[in-house]
């Protein structure tokens, strides 16, 4: 019965550990973020770790690039969007990048347009595309059953409806960017 004991005290302080280190992590993440603020209109706009930020920006080519993902690290020169992992070698990024999980560094000075999007609007986002799938199942499964529509009809009805759900979602909570820097707008750094 003692060793059951001591083995539970360990996995506790184990636990207990990466508990700690999640909340490290979480109130680190708070304290930086970047800063849009337009001073003719007197509008603010802070984007913080965690945050979604649509980005179109100049590239190192000067070509221009767009990039939309979650705020993983701030710089006060830069922003770095996706699973951004410095201790991983860069062939574990490059498989990361591969599987659509890497990263993307933007200078602060090369942001174009943004769009931030709160966890609130994401989370909707998700739900509005989660009933549309769930509705055009449904809808789609009764209209099947009760009719004669040859196999490339019906394709091509489930093609029209769930394009329609995808377009419909993105208009009603768009994640294009919305607000361009030639209007004004500063970025600022903030810890």
């Amino acid at each position: 019965m003692h060793l059951a004991t001591i083995s539970l005290t360990k996995h506790l302080r184990k636990y207990l550990g990466v508990f700690v280190f999640v909340l490290t992590f979480v109130g680190a993440a708070r304290s930086q973020s970047v800063l849009f603020m337009n001073p003719a209109t007197g509008k603010t706009i802070e984007a913080r770790q965690g945050n979604w930020l649509t980005v179109t920006y100049k590239g190192y080519l000067g070509q221009t690039d767009m990039y939309k993902q979650t705020i993983s690290h701030v710089t006060d020169s830069s922003v770095f969007l996706g699973l951004y992992l410095p201790e991983l070698s860069y062939e574990s990024q490059q498989t990361l990048a591969g599987l659509g999980l890497g990263y993307r560094e933007v200078l602060l000075r090369d942001i174009l347009t943004f769009r931030r999007m709160s966890a609130g609007r994401t989370v909707l986002k998700s739900f509005l595309s989660f009933g549309a799938l769930v509705g055009s199942i449904v809808v789609l499964n009764n209209l099947y059953e009760n009719s004669g529509y040859s196999t490339a009809a019906k394709y091509g009805i489930s093609l029209g409806v769930g394009l329609g759900a995808k377009y419909l979602v993105n208009v009603l909570v768009s994640d294009r960017p919305k607000y361009a820097v030639k209007d004004g707008w500063e970025i600022r750094y903030l810890r």
